[in-house]
């Protein structure tokens, strides 16, 4: 039996996810392409298509947790890096760095409520419990969108699962402690049209949110074991970057201006549980199953009526039902060409942000001419540079490589800076003539 069912029954359906049914109002029924509304033409109004264009589906989002035990000298080395990340030392923090294959892990200098270590890079964000937890998983591991649009979900669950054996003994595969799931789509219909009634829903809170009097999207059920976000997408990549994503929409004929909407389920732990999924197998079969109850009995989008009490028995808005039907089983989307593990910024970031610098210098110097510009930057940069130095009683160069050491660790590219244990935990001399020239 597939992970996915739908049966007909008066009317009414049972739709089957990982082996547990659930009664759900009616759905419509037929392809995808079939609920997005009349061909596209020329002549057509936007209004006679509630989906435009669907742009990409896929998870978001993957949360693991792998059950064992952290090795002694993994744990050791992590409570010594630790320490280091908590430094004053520009020298120690650097070394606060773990690389494991292509993937150069910051240690943080802090753990988590219930975690006593973090490592993260740009892909994965891994939380670690002490050896002499009885009550958690050995890891807790974040995959990141970045690279869940890189690599499908069993690819990444592997590259974590690979990690994870590098720092311990691995017992059993890893469980789902939270999925999202989510489309991305084209259309021109007005998202705040309708009323908080008509979300008929098993949830008990509805948002809907504006920013500067725009409407930016909707909420469902957010904070329990299954959420529900609708939102405007191209206000938040305004907000928080992502442009990897406009080049995904681009491969799926994306026209720059359109309005793009992302919705989204947050799968808990426990949502998962109600239908026997915990492992990271299972809950990849079940990903059809999980959405199409989500959009069939957990959530409905309805065009109200008002002769009818019933609110089961309201249609199903043409929009729900054109996202409702996607299968996320067996479909592979585009993908960006190659897995970032830094977070670097652009050469070209970094230029404008240096031409911005000149200009001001230019101002503050009242230049004119940008070379004679650049030669007065050069020489006043390495006057600075001379007297940071000096206050800081080491030479020039060296504080030039600490800095860079540090730059590296904070983009999670290896920066070279090997562990250093001073045996009888006493610091070395010119880390001892710093902290005495600051007063440490």
């Amino acid at each position: 039996m597939s992970q996915h069912e739908v049966k007909a029954s008066n009317g009414r359906h049972k739709t089957k996810v990982g082996g547990s049914e659930q009664m759900g109002a009616q759905r419509p029924s037929g392809s995808n392409a079939e609920q997005l509304g009349a061909m596209p033409s020329n002549t057509a109004p936007h209004s006679c298509k509630p989906v435009e264009k669907i742009l990409r589906w896929g998870v978001d989002s993957l949360y693991l947790s792998f059950g064992g035990e952290l090795t002694e000298a993994v744990e050791d080395k992590l409570q010594r890096l630790k320490l280091k990340a908590q430094s004053a030392d520009p020298r120690e923090k650097a070394q606060a760095q773990w690389v494991v294959d292509d993937h150069a892990f910051i240690i943080k200098d802090k753990g988590s409520s219930v975690f006593a270590y973090i490592l993260e890079d740009a892909c994965f964000r891994i939380a670690l419990s002490k050896r002499t937890s009885t009550r958690l998983p050995m890891a807790s591991v974040k995959l990141s969108s970045r690279f869940l649009s890189t690599v499908t979900p069993r690819e990444g669950a592997k590259r974590a699962e690979s990690i994870i054996s590098s720092l311990g003994q691995i017992v059993g595969e890893p469980n789902v402690s939270r999925i999202d799931l989510f489309v991305d789509f084209v259309s021109f219909v007005d998202m705040e049209s309708w009323k908080r009634d008509a979300w008929v829903t098993r949830a008990r809170e509805i948002r809907q949110f504006a920013e500067n009097s725009k409407f930016t999207g909707w909420s469902v059920g957010l904070g329990g074991p299954l959420g529900m976000r609708l939102y405007d997408k191209n206000l938040q990549l305004e907000k928080v970057g992502a442009q990897y994503l406009r080049q995904l929409w681009d491969q799926a004929g994306y026209v720059d201006g359109q309005p793009v909407w992302r919705l989204e389920f947050e799968f808990q732990r426990d949502s998962l549980k109600k239908f026997g999924l915990q492992g990271f197998r299972s809950v990849e079969d079940a990903l059809t199953g999980l959405w199409a109850y989500a959009t069939g009995e957990w959530l409905r989008l309805c065009i109200p009526n008002p002769e009818d009490a019933t609110r089961s028995r309201w249609p199903v808005h043409p929009l729900w039902a054109a996202l409702s039907s996607l299968d996320f089983n067996g479909v592979d989307m585009p993908r960006l060409e190659r897995v970032v593990t830094t977070n670097k910024p652009s050469e070209e970031s970094v230029l404008r942000r240096v031409i911005a610098c000149l200009i001001t210098f230019m101002v503050l110097r009242g230049l004119t001419d940008y070379l004679e510009a650049f030669r007065e930057l050069e020489k006043s940069s390495n006057n600075q540079l001379e007297a940071d130095a000096f206050y800081q009683g080491i030479a020039a160069p060296k504080l030039i490589e600490e800095r860079i050491a540090l730059k590296s660790r904070q983009y999670f590219t290896p920066n070279g800076v090997e562990e250093t244990i001073a045996a009888d935990g006493a610091d070395d001399p010119a880390t001892a003539y710093r902290k005495a020239s600051q007063g440490g």
